[in-house]
């Protein structure tokens, strides 16, 4: 396959009109000027493909349903957004809940090897029950140590990233325990001090858990999460950048003092996502969806019903930066957090990961592993 005639964005140059050959699901060559043969986009945007590393579900789907017609769906409309690569999302659940969650991501993984699923994001149980957010209170604990060295070796292949609080017991422990065998732990839901948060950083975590939501948040006379997500230059940052979770001043606050390639573009959309208001269930709970946001009957905000485009213009819009800037948090940022270093560039030897769109952006191509898997 060639795509010739187009501008190509890649997250660390622009070229005005090239051409991409793609070959056996890899990139075979990039350049600028004209090709005679290939497919002619006429002048039309490619990306490298969105990456959503923290999402719980869409068009009905959540993650704990473990059910393979609805993750198909899920996966489909996910490359309507443009998004190749992302982690189904787990809750706080029963610790048997889980495994059948993660052996149902392993079968599916198996069953379909060329699927945008790469992984799971396991969020929760392993939190605090004072920054649980719309987890369920119920299955909120800590970590029992067997329990984290059964997952590291029935499925360190399969946890790419596991949120935990770093200030409940056996947390420090486990977080070794994660890092060591390359699952990502990720600091969250958690009412940690500053000290408490360093020690988890000091034990491996370099990554945090949607910002500012469900974490300590800053006051001048204790840090908390948020002072540890800015004065750590290497900590990786989610955030949800609806205009909701978090205000745009809030989102410029975070650009202002990360570089891009820190900052995780993420929706922690749940099963809502792309659907019509109304009543839905997040973790055996009730969750009532509008037109921007999905909330628990009390108030408090239940993942949300953003997509991953949405996303990216939006911090387009609010910081002003070019959207080649933006791909380093929409791409290369969350995967370097998973240390998944094969795709994200336009380059020859990358995976053919890619997103074809128009200067309005809308998405009018999608490409997996070199084949369309998406198109207007």
């Amino acid at each position: 396959m060639i795509l010739r005639n187009c501008k190509i964005i890649d997250p660390f140059y622009v070229i005005e009109a090239g051409y991409i050959e793609i070959e056996n699901s890899f990139i075979k060559d990039v350049g600028a000027g004209k090709k005679v043969e290939g497919e002619d986009l006429s002048g039309l945007i490619v990306l490298p493909g969105f990456v959503d590393s923290h999402i719980h579900g869409a068009l009905g789907f959540d993650t704990m349903d473990a059910d393979e017609s609805g993750l198909k769906r899920m996966e489909q409309f996910l490359y309507s957004k443009g998004v190749t690569t992302f982690l189904p999302t787990t809750m706080s659940c029963p610790f048997e809940n889980l495994v059948r969650t993660l052996d149902f991501i392993k079968d599916y993984k198996a069953k379909y090897p060329s699927t945008s699923v790469e992984g799971v994001h396991v969020e929760g149980p392993y939190i605090s029950q004072e920054k649980k957010g719309a987890q369920n209170p119920n299955f909120v604990r800590p970590p029992k140590i067997e329990e984290v060295k059964q997952l590291v070796e029935n499925y360190k292949d399969i946890i790419k990233v596991i949120t935990i609080a770093p200030e409940i017991e056996n947390a420090i422990e486990a977080i070794k325990i994660f890092e060591q065998s390359g699952i990502t732990t990720s600091l969250g839901h958690s009412a940690a001090t500053y000290d408490e948060f360093f020690k988890g950083y000091m034990a491996g975590s370099r990554r945090m858990t949607h910002f500012f939501n469900g974490m300590s948040p800053f006051h001048h006379r204790e840090v908390g999460l948020v002072g540890g997500g800015l004065i750590h230059e290497d900590m990786y940052i989610e955030l949800i950048c609806d205009k909701i979770h978090s205000t745009p001043e809030a989102i410029k606050l975070v650009f202002k003092n990360k570089d891009l390639d820190k900052v995780i573009l993420i929706t922690d959309s749940m099963r809502a996502t792309g659907l019509k208001p109304g009543e839905y269930e997040l973790g055996k709970q009730k969750v009532i969806v509008n037109k921007t946001s999905a909330r628990l009957t009390d108030g408090t905000l239940a993942g949300s019903i953003l997509t991953l485009n949405e996303a990216v213009k939006n911090v387009i819009s609010i910081t002003g930066f070019p959207l080649k800037d933006v791909l380093k948090s929409a791409v290369t940022a969350p995967l370097n957090s998973i240390r998944l270093y094969d795709r994200g560039r336009i380059r020859k030897g990358f995976k053919a990961d890619l997103v074809v769109i128009d200067e309005k952006f809308d998405i009018l191509m999608t490409i997996k592993n070199g084949r369309v898997v998406y198109s207007v």
